[in-house]
């Protein structure tokens, strides 16, 4: 899709975050986003029950997410960043700006933070960890916890 702001030094990396974005938001192919991950993949996703500790786990709930939302996710990738860890191993950070179109036909953006962990297998860069979270709509800008929420007792 569309990228904006990279600070790229390994174009490998980039080029598989991207071809997974690709697979799982836009194709919504399950085998084809899955081949890009490492058998023993850590993932946190932004819903409460969207842990995966292994890629057997995220197969379930990515069959289960594309059941649920089957049409394509039309993303952005924004304010990408990445480093080397160690060799043939990276990390990298971005945002990702989400066209959403609910059943009813409405759209809406949707923002998310992704920070993921790469690593060479066998000749192949595959990612090993992956984290997703949104951003709080009860947190005001300069917050690290949403107190304005907190301290309205909304819990």
């Amino acid at each position: 899709m569309e990228r904006r702001d990279m600070m790229c030094e390994n174009r490998e990396i980039y080029s598989v975050l991207d071809e997974f974005f690709h697979h799982y938001f836009v194709e919504r192919d399950a085998e084809k986003t899955l081949s890009l991950l490492s058998d023993h993949l850590y993932s946190i996703g932004t819903g409460e029950g969207e842990v995966a500790l292994e890629k057997a786990a995220f197969r379930e709930l990515l069959y289960d997410e594309i059941a649920l939302l089957p049409g394509p996710l039309h993303y952005t990738i924004t304010n990408y960043n990445e480093k080397r860890r160690m060799e043939n191993c990276w990390d990298c950070f971005c945002n990702l700006e989400m066209r959403v179109k609910a059943p009813n036909e409405v759209e809406a953006l949707y923002f998310l933070h992704v920070t993921a962990g790469l690593h060479q297998e066998n000749g192949v860069m595959i990612i090993d960890t992956l984290h997703a979270s949104e951003s709080s709509s009860y947190q005001e800008e300069g917050e690290y916890l949403p107190m304005k929420f907190i301290s309205e007792g909304s819990c």
